[in-house]
Protein backbone atom coordinates (compact mmCIF):
# COMPACT_ATOMS: atom_id res chain seq x y z
CA UNK A 1 0.00 0.00 0.00
CA UNK A 2 2.49 2.44 1.45
CA UNK A 3 4.71 1.25 -2.10
CA UNK A 4 1.85 1.93 -4.65
CA UNK A 5 1.33 5.50 -2.89
CA UNK A 6 5.37 6.39 -3.20
CA UNK A 7 4.76 5.39 -7.14
CA UNK A 8 1.56 7.76 -7.38
CA UNK A 9 3.78 10.30 -6.07
CA UNK A 10 6.94 9.89 -8.02
CA UNK A 11 3.93 9.71 -11.34
CA UNK A 12 2.30 13.10 -10.16
CA UNK A 13 5.41 15.14 -9.02
CA UNK A 14 5.65 17.89 -11.49
CA UNK A 15 9.29 18.31 -12.62
CA UNK A 16 11.13 21.38 -13.46
CA UNK A 17 14.57 22.14 -15.80
CA UNK A 18 16.43 24.63 -14.27
CA UNK A 19 17.25 27.41 -16.74
CA UNK A 20 20.92 27.99 -17.49
CA UNK A 21 21.67 31.42 -15.58
CA UNK A 22 20.72 34.75 -17.95
CA UNK A 23 20.46 38.35 -17.42
CA UNK A 24 16.58 39.08 -17.73
CA UNK A 25 17.43 42.79 -18.70
CA UNK A 26 19.66 44.67 -20.72
CA UNK A 27 22.94 46.68 -19.64
CA UNK A 28 21.48 50.48 -20.28
CA UNK A 29 18.74 49.00 -17.24
CA UNK A 30 21.09 47.35 -15.01
CA UNK A 31 23.06 50.50 -15.02
CA UNK A 32 19.97 52.52 -14.01
CA UNK A 33 19.04 50.15 -11.46
CA UNK A 34 23.10 50.73 -10.31
CA UNK A 35 22.69 54.51 -10.53
CA UNK A 36 19.58 54.20 -7.96
CA UNK A 37 22.02 52.36 -5.33
CA UNK A 38 24.58 54.37 -5.92
CA UNK A 39 21.74 58.07 -5.04
CA UNK A 40 21.23 55.85 -1.82
CA UNK A 41 24.97 56.04 -0.70
CA UNK A 42 26.55 52.82 -2.80
CA UNK A 43 27.61 50.48 -0.12
CA UNK A 44 25.22 48.47 2.00
CA UNK A 45 21.99 50.05 0.66
CA UNK A 46 19.46 48.22 2.59
CA UNK A 47 16.56 46.47 0.50
CA UNK A 48 13.78 48.05 2.61
CA UNK A 49 15.14 51.73 1.84
CA UNK A 50 15.97 50.32 -1.89
CA UNK A 51 12.69 49.38 -2.49
CA UNK A 52 10.83 52.55 -1.22
CA UNK A 53 13.22 54.40 -3.47
CA UNK A 54 11.97 52.14 -6.05
CA UNK A 55 8.12 53.08 -5.01
CA UNK A 56 7.86 49.70 -3.78
CA UNK A 57 6.56 47.53 -1.06
CA UNK A 58 7.18 44.32 -1.36
CA UNK A 59 10.06 42.55 -3.99
CA UNK A 60 8.65 41.98 -7.18
CA UNK A 61 9.16 40.04 -10.53
CA UNK A 62 10.84 43.45 -11.61
CA UNK A 63 12.89 44.07 -8.92
CA UNK A 64 14.32 40.13 -9.23
CA UNK A 65 15.41 41.03 -12.91
CA UNK A 66 16.88 44.54 -11.91
CA UNK A 67 18.86 42.48 -9.27
CA UNK A 68 19.44 39.48 -11.05
CA UNK A 69 20.85 41.39 -14.15
CA UNK A 70 22.63 43.87 -11.93
CA UNK A 71 24.56 40.60 -10.30
CA UNK A 72 25.08 39.02 -13.93
CA UNK A 73 26.83 41.78 -15.41
CA UNK A 74 29.14 42.40 -12.00
CA UNK A 75 27.52 45.65 -11.38
CA UNK A 76 26.39 44.72 -7.68
CA UNK A 77 26.89 42.67 -4.76
CA UNK A 78 24.05 41.42 -2.56
CA UNK A 79 24.91 40.32 0.90
CA UNK A 80 21.82 39.27 2.45
CA UNK A 81 19.44 41.80 2.08
CA UNK A 82 21.83 44.92 1.62
CA UNK A 83 22.94 45.86 -1.74
CA UNK A 84 26.44 47.38 -2.74
CA UNK A 85 27.80 48.72 -5.87
CA UNK A 86 31.05 46.95 -7.70
CA UNK A 87 34.13 48.91 -8.88
CA UNK A 88 32.97 48.47 -12.18
CA UNK A 89 29.82 49.88 -11.39
CA UNK A 90 31.62 53.15 -10.01
CA UNK A 91 33.66 53.49 -12.75
CA UNK A 92 30.72 52.85 -15.78
CA UNK A 93 29.10 55.59 -13.64
CA UNK A 94 31.53 57.95 -13.33
CA UNK A 95 34.38 57.41 -16.29
CA UNK A 96 37.47 58.37 -16.46
CA UNK A 97 37.13 59.17 -20.32
CA UNK A 98 34.57 57.86 -22.72
CA UNK A 99 37.39 55.84 -24.63
CA UNK A 100 37.50 53.84 -20.45
CA UNK A 101 33.84 53.69 -20.75
CA UNK A 102 33.54 52.55 -23.97
CA UNK A 103 36.18 49.15 -23.19
CA UNK A 104 34.43 48.69 -19.61
CA UNK A 105 31.31 48.31 -21.30
CA UNK A 106 32.16 45.81 -23.65
CA UNK A 107 34.27 43.85 -20.73
CA UNK A 108 30.59 43.71 -19.25
CA UNK A 109 28.92 42.19 -22.08
CA UNK A 110 31.35 40.16 -22.25
CA UNK A 111 30.86 38.86 -17.82
CA UNK A 112 27.91 36.65 -18.15
CA UNK A 113 28.62 33.11 -19.60
CA UNK A 114 25.77 33.08 -21.60
CA UNK A 115 26.97 36.25 -23.36
CA UNK A 116 30.16 34.80 -23.79
CA UNK A 117 29.30 32.09 -25.70
CA UNK A 118 26.62 33.62 -27.76
CA UNK A 119 29.89 36.27 -28.83
CA UNK A 120 31.85 33.16 -29.85
CA UNK A 121 29.69 31.61 -32.00
CA UNK A 122 27.60 34.62 -33.57
CA UNK A 123 30.23 37.25 -33.82
CA UNK A 124 30.68 38.73 -37.50
CA UNK A 125 27.21 36.93 -38.15
CA UNK A 126 23.70 37.84 -38.27
CA UNK A 127 21.97 37.15 -35.37
CA UNK A 128 19.68 34.63 -36.32
CA UNK A 129 15.49 34.98 -35.91
CA UNK A 130 15.32 31.56 -34.40
CA UNK A 131 17.75 32.49 -31.05
CA UNK A 132 15.39 31.98 -28.81
CA UNK A 133 14.63 27.90 -29.85
CA UNK A 134 18.59 27.86 -29.65
CA UNK A 135 18.73 29.25 -26.80
CA UNK A 136 15.81 26.43 -26.07
CA UNK A 137 17.36 23.61 -26.88
CA UNK A 138 21.00 24.09 -26.92
CA UNK A 139 21.33 26.14 -23.45
CA UNK A 140 18.69 24.64 -21.14
CA UNK A 141 17.04 27.83 -21.69
CA UNK A 142 13.37 27.79 -20.05
CA UNK A 143 10.94 28.25 -23.01
CA UNK A 144 9.37 30.92 -20.18
CA UNK A 145 12.11 33.22 -20.57
CA UNK A 146 14.03 32.73 -23.54
CA UNK A 147 12.26 35.23 -25.43
CA UNK A 148 13.25 37.75 -22.15
CA UNK A 149 16.80 36.48 -22.72
CA UNK A 150 16.97 37.34 -26.34
CA UNK A 151 15.68 40.74 -26.23
CA UNK A 152 18.14 41.50 -22.99
CA UNK A 153 21.02 40.13 -25.42
CA UNK A 154 20.08 41.94 -28.35
CA UNK A 155 19.43 45.53 -26.21
CA UNK A 156 22.74 44.90 -24.66
CA UNK A 157 24.88 44.67 -27.98
CA UNK A 158 23.06 47.49 -29.39
CA UNK A 159 24.03 49.34 -25.79
CA UNK A 160 27.66 49.21 -25.84
CA UNK A 161 27.55 49.34 -30.08
CA UNK A 162 28.42 45.75 -31.32
CA UNK A 163 25.24 45.22 -32.97
CA UNK A 164 23.98 47.98 -35.39
CA UNK A 165 20.83 47.77 -38.08
CA UNK A 166 22.64 44.76 -40.05
CA UNK A 167 22.16 42.98 -37.12
CA UNK A 168 25.32 41.53 -37.49
CA UNK A 169 27.26 41.38 -34.19
CA UNK A 170 30.58 43.18 -34.37
CA UNK A 171 33.99 41.35 -33.70
CA UNK A 172 35.38 43.07 -30.23
CA UNK A 173 38.76 42.63 -32.13
CA UNK A 174 37.60 44.65 -35.37
CA UNK A 175 36.01 47.58 -33.15
CA UNK A 176 39.34 48.13 -31.08
CA UNK A 177 40.79 48.50 -34.11
CA UNK A 178 38.94 51.71 -34.66
CA UNK A 179 38.86 52.70 -31.11
CA UNK A 180 41.87 55.17 -30.82
CA UNK A 181 40.46 57.31 -33.98
CA UNK A 182 36.80 56.75 -32.59
CA UNK A 183 37.17 58.14 -29.43
CA UNK A 184 39.00 61.65 -30.86
CA UNK A 185 37.17 62.63 -33.90
CA UNK A 186 38.01 66.63 -32.83
CA UNK A 187 41.83 65.43 -33.19
CA UNK A 188 43.34 67.42 -36.17
CA UNK A 189 44.91 64.90 -38.45
CA UNK A 190 47.09 66.93 -39.73
CA UNK A 191 49.57 66.74 -37.15
CA UNK A 192 49.58 63.15 -37.53
CA UNK A 193 52.53 61.29 -39.37
CA UNK A 194 52.41 57.97 -40.68
CA UNK A 195 55.54 55.56 -39.42
CA UNK A 196 56.02 53.29 -42.56
CA UNK A 197 59.35 53.35 -44.71
CA UNK A 198 57.01 52.30 -47.87
CA UNK A 199 55.99 54.82 -50.79
CA UNK A 200 52.44 56.41 -49.93
CA UNK A 201 50.35 58.32 -51.95
CA UNK A 202 48.13 61.08 -50.84
CA UNK A 203 44.67 60.73 -52.07
CA UNK A 204 41.97 63.97 -52.00
CA UNK A 205 38.58 63.54 -51.96
CA UNK A 206 36.30 65.96 -52.48
CA UNK A 207 33.28 66.47 -49.98
CA UNK A 208 30.07 68.09 -49.89
CA UNK A 209 31.67 70.26 -46.75
CA UNK A 210 35.18 69.92 -47.96
CA UNK A 211 37.65 68.07 -48.61
CA UNK A 212 39.58 64.76 -47.41
CA UNK A 213 42.76 63.30 -48.32
CA UNK A 214 43.81 60.05 -47.02
CA UNK A 215 46.97 58.58 -47.06
CA UNK A 216 47.82 55.04 -48.68
CA UNK A 217 50.33 53.11 -49.81
CA UNK A 218 52.22 53.33 -53.45
CA UNK A 219 51.45 49.41 -53.79
CA UNK A 220 47.91 49.09 -53.12
CA UNK A 221 45.33 48.51 -50.19
CA UNK A 222 44.42 44.54 -49.51
CA UNK A 223 40.00 43.55 -49.77
CA UNK A 224 40.46 43.39 -45.81
CA UNK A 225 42.13 46.86 -45.65
CA UNK A 226 39.26 48.31 -48.03
CA UNK A 227 36.73 46.79 -45.44
CA UNK A 228 38.71 48.67 -42.55
CA UNK A 229 38.67 51.84 -44.43
CA UNK A 230 34.92 51.72 -44.86
CA UNK A 231 34.07 50.94 -41.35
CA UNK A 232 36.32 53.82 -40.41
CA UNK A 233 34.38 56.23 -42.99
CA UNK A 234 31.07 55.16 -41.61
CA UNK A 235 31.74 56.53 -38.04
CA UNK A 236 32.01 59.93 -39.26
CA UNK A 237 28.55 59.17 -41.36
CA UNK A 238 25.77 62.12 -40.73
CA UNK A 239 22.09 62.48 -42.03
CA UNK A 240 22.21 64.72 -45.64
CA UNK A 241 19.03 67.13 -45.96
CA UNK A 242 16.78 66.70 -48.21
CA UNK A 243 17.77 68.01 -51.42
CA UNK A 244 21.42 68.80 -50.27
CA UNK A 245 23.04 65.60 -51.88
CA UNK A 246 27.22 65.83 -52.07
CA UNK A 247 28.39 66.77 -55.14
Amino acid sequence: MVENEQKETKVGKRTFQKSRPYPPIGIEEALEFAEIIDKLGGRNVSEPILLQELGLKTKTKSFWAKTAGAKQFNLITVDGKTYTLTERARLLLRPKSEGERKSLLRETFLTPELYKDLNERFKEKPIPDTLSNILYHEYSMNKNVSNDAVDAFIESAKFVGLLGHDNVLKSLMAESELTPIAENKDIDTSKQTVDTKSPTITVPIKLSKGMASIILPESGITQKDSERLQKLINIYLIEESAGKDGE
